[in-house]
């Protein structure tokens, strides 16, 4: 797959003209540099209706804070139709702080009373466990044992600023599609510098 850097403003933008058969690789020069210049990275990928909110937000969820899905380059390319607009998160900071949260999360016997407080602050849902075993908490109260599961794979949050943790935006779609989302950037950029 041939990616072309559109721009780097807001973001490291890229985009690579695709088919529906076609896959992104998890090894290519690109997907490599954004793993290797930060300390670990995570995707989520969506409609390519969502890029304007993207652009605004580094996220595309309202409220930033809710949950996300994320998982490796395939699995984010998995959702959503063509065209999509992949975003690219680090999950920690250059100080190696966590800045993509997990939505689930656990307090064992050694977890300090401070960080026990806070994980119950931010994960106010706490699942049924057998007794003795570690306190299992969720961000959002799951439906099913099967959204559980599904949050716990997949599901993470950004409580802090989207854009601290927004690395790169990469788009995939055909030449019509990309094109549209190029005047969507452009249009964009343009509001940003009249502001």
């Amino acid at each position: 797959m041939k990616y072309e850097q559109w721009t780097d403003v807001p973001v490291p933008i890229w985009a690579a003209e695709v088919t529906p058969d076609d896959r992104p690789d998890e090894v290519d020069d690109l997907t490599m540099s954004l793993m290797m210049a930060n300390r670990g990275v995570t995707y989520r990928g969506v409609n390519l209706d969502r890029l304007p909110v993207i652009l605004e937000h580094g996220v595309d969820v309202e409220p930033t804070d809710a949950i996300i899905y994320c998982g490796p380059l395939e699995k984010a390319y998995e959702y959503g139709r063509l065209p999509k607009v992949v975003m690219v998160y680090r999950t920690a900071d250059e100080r190696g702080d966590v800045i993509v949260q997990p939505a689930v999360t656990t307090i064992h016997d050694i977890t300090s009373p401070a960080d026990a407080a806070s994980r119950r602050r931010s994960h106010p849902h706490e699942m049924q466990r057998a007794e003795g075993s570690p306190i299992v908490l969720c961000r959002v109260a799951p439906e099913s044992e099967a959204h559980y599961a599904y949050y716990r794979a997949y599901g993470r949050f950004i409580p802090g600023d989207p854009w601290d943790a927004l690395i790169a935006i990469l788009v995939f779609g055909d030449a019509e599609a990309l094109s549209a989302a190029r005047a969507v950037i452009e249009t964009r950029r343009h509001q940003s510098t009249v502001q």
